[in-house]
């Protein structure tokens, strides 16, 4: 049994489709108007516009890209915060906006380390811009 307490309507999802209780297309069409959140080695600015210098948390995927932290509530992102002090400030965003920034070569990993989440190579994000239209520009 995993130990894990959903605090919102997509970590329940997380939970039903890798308990194979939701196809995973289902889930990814959810996913599509839901929130993660991620952490950023800088606040953003009082005006709320994005500001180029700010770093997201990425890290190595165990398969060998590098990946964007994402996590599925606030709580699953504070453990992080103190593995990688420099990512200090939790930002929480619809999954649209936030897919809109990945780069071609970067994947994306839900909730890493956990017992209930989710790692989408780079082409899996490709794919899911795609379905949900937005522009994807070729990895170079």
């Amino acid at each position: 049994m995993i130990d894990f307490q959903p605090q919102n309507s997509l970590e329940e999802k997380l939970l039903e489709v890798q308990s194979g209780k939701l196809h995973p297309g289902t889930f990814f069409q959810f996913l599509q108007s839901s929130q993660a959140v991620m952490l950023l080695d800088k606040s953003l600015p009082a005006s709320g516009v994005w500001d180029n210098t700010i770093n997201p948390l990425i890290l190595n995927s165990p398969h060998g890209f590098p990946v964007l932290a994402l996590f599925s509530s606030p709580e699953r992102a504070t453990p992080f915060t103190k593995d990688f002090p420099a990512h200090q400030f939790a930002l929480q965003v619809d999954i649209r906006w936030l897919l809109r920034g990945v780069p071609p070569d970067v994947g994306i990993a839900m909730n890493p380390n956990s017992s209930v989440g989710f790692e989408l190579p780079p082409i899996g994000v490709a794919d899911l811009k795609r379905d949900m239209g937005l522009p994807c520009p070729p990895a170079a």
